[in-house]
């Protein structure tokens, strides 16, 4: 659940006046002054935490318990993930395939050409991969794509 909160501020040349509501209107915070230097904002900041703590959280135990079991869970899918893109880079620096040569493509894009097409060796015209790919030239620089394409 996301909870909105703002933060209307009375500008002043020595100190500023802040109150925060929520979305609907409803003080979060009531207002208080605070000076024009940064220990004011460090005040500003210190209130600005301490309304987050008492607006954002998780009614019962049983949520928290899932919420973070599920935190837990994005936690390891992403270092899956690094660890898999980490791989792959490794892979296509060593293996010179000719696709990291293209203008913007990057690894991970060239892994996904090359389990597509395979041996590149099979095509012994470029124009053959192009065919192969679903596309058409036009010319050295034009390429428009065609149905029935593999890649």
């Amino acid at each position: 659940m996301e909870v909105k909160a703002f933060a209307g501020i009375d500008v002043g040349k020595a100190a500023h006046m802040c109150c925060i509501v929520d979305a609907v209107g409803n003080v979060l915070a009531g207002s208080f002054p605070f000076a024009n230097d940064a220990e004011g904002f460090s005040k500003l900041l210190a209130e600005l935490r301490e309304v987050a703590k008492r607006s954002v959280g998780v009614p019962s135990k049983a949520e928290s318990s899932v919420l973070k079991s599920v935190i837990r869970e994005i936690r390891f899918l992403d270092s899956e993930i690094a660890a898999t893109e980490e791989a792959i880079e490794a892979e296509m620096a060593e293996s010179g395939d000719p696709t990291l040569g293209i203008r913007g493509v990057g690894p991970r894009l060239a892994a996904a050409i090359a389990a597509e097409v395979g041996d590149f060796s099979r095509f012994d015209d470029p124009d053959k991969l192009v065919s192969y790919a679903g596309l058409f030239g036009i010319g050295k620089t034009r390429v428009l794509k065609n149905n029935g394409c593999h890649v």
